[in-house]
């Protein structure tokens, strides 16, 4: 194990009282301090923790790494789902309206085709953590920021499943035959990029309204 995540870890249990405490306070600081990013399926946890960015299978990877160091057991639980669909519709309603001068109109014309392209459903993975003799969900691939936002902005939608693929104590395989079956190839960086600009936005919108409740 990387002695930065381990040392991460010792940090998050630190005067812990139970493994029940330990647990919340690794999925909160993986759901709110890692923000939430369109990026490859495969990133390791170690680049997702320094770059504090990563999508739901990084932020998974990174937060069953976290409590495998202090001795937690964790799974993973793949699934599909719906109702991702809210901010890619926003983000095509942006480039239809002339938003994000910085984009050519070919540029605008390949992303909106990309997103047109994306399936109605999304591979997702959610964390399973043994508590209390129990296994039990958690869902921490939206930080609160972005997910605030997206609700003030009338583009948050529930998450529906549509299929469960399956649990796994490794993702190893599974993200190889994900990588493998990718929708944007070309342009996937200019892709990713321009997602994550507007999810930033949407964060900035969740962070502004969070700091006028303080």
């Amino acid at each position: 194990m990387d002695p930065v995540i381990k040392k991460k870890a010792q940090e998050l249990c630190w005067r812990g009282c139970s493994h029940q405490e330990i647990s919340e306070r690794i999925s909160r600081f993986v759901r709110d301090q890692i923000q939430y990013c369109l990026d490859e399926w495969d990133v390791k946890p170690i680049d997702v923790l320094k770059k504090g960015k990563g999508m739901c299978a990084g932020k998974v990877l990174l937060a069953a790494t976290l409590h495998r160091a202090v001795r937690i057991p964790v799974r993973f639980k793949v699934i599909k789902i719906f109702g991702e669909e809210g901010l890619f519709d926003f983000l095509k309603q942006k480039l239809e309206t002339g938003a994000l001068p910085s984009l050519s109109p070919e540029e605008r014309e390949k992303i909106i085709k990309d997103i047109l392209s994306l399936p109605p459903y999304r591979d997702h993975i959610v964390l399973q953590i043994y508590l209390d003799g129990e296994w039990i969900d958690f869902d921490i691939a939206r930080d609160t920021d972005l997910d605030t936002g997206m609700r003030a902005l009338g583009i948050w939608k529930k998450r529906e499943i549509f299929s469960e693929e399956g649990i796994f104590n490794s993702l190893d395989g599974w993200l190889r035959r994900r990588m493998e079956r990718r929708a944007v190839l070309q342009g996937r960086a200019l892709f990713f990029q321009v997602v994550n600009q507007v999810i930033d936005e949407v964060r900035v919108k969740g962070r502004s309204i969070a700091d006028t409740e303080l």
